[in-house]
């Protein structure tokens, strides 16, 4: 399966690489078609690394070393914190690095450091918890600072080798087999959690272990992939002015608002979905896992649907339908209070709350799903090649720094609404009403989707 017929090494022709120095490097029809496979399989083992190291298994984590709402709301930020540090990564690289290598070393970093917090993890307890923390937080920055330093090269590796015309169904299949294995990953990850024990912190680190692992052999894999563009710019152009241009460019100024407001909405229930399950719908994390992995399942079925969409409808209309949907869903998760009937159904025969959330993860699939494939078949489509890198960093700092500002206070929200003797008296949790806070901003980003100036229809 993760074996290709032949393995496309990028420094393989390096007479070729010279002579295009100046130039992009050329690759046949059926060296892209095979670089295109090899990025679905990359993504297909990364599938695996999230299950083992993803926010469900990370937040029982934190409640097993004793995090407090603030610090949980701290260490869940963390990836949005450091998302500006993509475009500090962009203009290292396109000064002074050639683009595979960069990636390589920075993507190999991330996943040590995951290694390196199962070894923390392993002796905490042995540990004065301030320390403990602080070592917590310092090593899961360190991984967060390396993976936003590639993350806009790895988009822009993509766009410079794959054909513009095959974009839109590249992502929707990319994106649905990283959905389909995500269903097999993540039931057997809450599987294998729950087997070793979920009040243990070695079970923990064996999780943070093979995250590692499975991380590491993606990232081999992905360094396989034709780029056409490798070597630094010789014209070495301003950061500044590229900043001044993106702001300036009418495809990419809306972008960067949209899903910003879309991050702002996301990070008022983000850190504290699968903690809210837990803690108060007392709901097992493997039942957490099999929810998500049939949410993962329904979005992969659903990748059809939204590829042909894409071609009936503009990305615009795929957009605007998931958020909506997204405003619907936070307002039924603000409804869904701990003593609402829907968490009975099922009574003995199914565990608690499952059919209650199963509804919700399903639909939850479909807009994953939606919105990947429109976001990064937009970013990575634009007509100004010669701001995308730029454009798509700024996208993702902007969203990381609203996401991670929204996710950071969300913590400090939550712990003042536990205090707040009025919303005791009502059936709703601080999480309901974060939930519903969320909704308006969905809603809010609803204006903003409609002007953006992006082609009409996928291509």
């Amino acid at each position: 399966m993760f074996i290709l017929k032949r393995r496309i090494r990028p420094f393989e022709n390096n007479a070729l690489h010279r002579r295009n120095r100046n130039d992009q490097v050329r690759y046949s029809t059926a060296e892209i078609r095979a670089g295109m496979t090899c990025s679905i399989q990359a993504g297909i083992l990364w599938s695996f690394y999230g299950a083992c190291a993803g926010l469900p298994i990370m937040s029982a984590l934190e409640r097993q070393l004793d995090f407090s709402n603030f610090q949980i709301g701290i260490v869940n930020s963390l990836a949005q914190v450091f998302l500006p540090m993509q475009i500090v990564g962009l203009v290292i690289q396109e000064r002074f690095f050639h683009r595979v290598k960069f990636w390589g070393f920075c993507s190999t970093c991330q996943f040590l450091a995951y290694g390196l917090l199962g070894v923390l993890v392993l002796f905490f307890n042995q540990i004065p918890k301030p320390y403990g923390v602080m070592a917590f937080i310092t090593i899961m920055a360190m991984s967060v600072i390396a993976s936003s330093m590639i993350g806009p090269i790895g988009l822009t590796w993509h766009a410079d080798f794959v054909p513009r015309r095959a974009s839109t169904g590249f992502w929707s299949k990319r994106n649905a087999n990283y959905l389909l294995y995500s269903t097999i990953s993540t039931v057997l990850a809450g599987v294998l959690l729950q087997s070793l024990g979920t009040g243990c912190n070695l079970s923990y680190s064996i999780m943070l272990f093979l995250g590692m692992i499975f991380g590491l052999c993606s990232s081999a894999m992905q360094v396989d992939i034709p780029d056409t563009n490798p070597f630094p710019k010789t014209s070495k152009d301003n950061p500044a002015e590229q900043l001044k241009a993106v702001f300036k460019s009418r495809e990419l100024r809306p972008l960067i608002i949209f899903f910003g407001m879309q991050a702002v909405a996301a990070g008022f229930t983000g850190a504290f979905l699968y903690i809210y399950l837990q803690k108060e719908i007392n709901m097992q994390i493997t039942s957490q896992q099999v929810l998500l992995a049939i949410s993962t399942l329904t979005g992969f079925f659903s990748a059809g649907i939204i590829r042909r969409m894409g071609l009936k409808y503009s990305r615009q209309f795929i957009l605007g339908l998931c958020t909506f949907i997204l405003a619907v869903l936070a307002l039924w998760w603000g409804i869904m209070t701990p003593g609402n009937p829907l968490w009975q159904i099922g009574g003995e025969w199914l565990p608690h709350g499952f059919l209650g959330a199963l509804p919700i993860f399903m639909i939850t699939g479909f807009t994953t799903i939606g919105l990947a494939a429109s976001r990064e078949s937009l970013i990575t489509t634009q007509r100004d090649k010669s701001i995308q890198g730029m454009g798509i960093a700024i996208i993702y700092a902007g969203t990381g720094v609203c996401g991670a500002i929204t996710g950071i206070i969300s913590g400090y929200f939550y712990g003042v609404l536990e205090n707040w003797a009025w919303l005791a008296e009502t059936p709703f949790k601080p999480f309901n009403i974060m939930a519903f806070i969320a909704a308006a901003g969905y809603l809010a980003t609803l204006p903003v989707m409609f002007r953006l100036k992006a082609p009409a229809k996928a291509e």
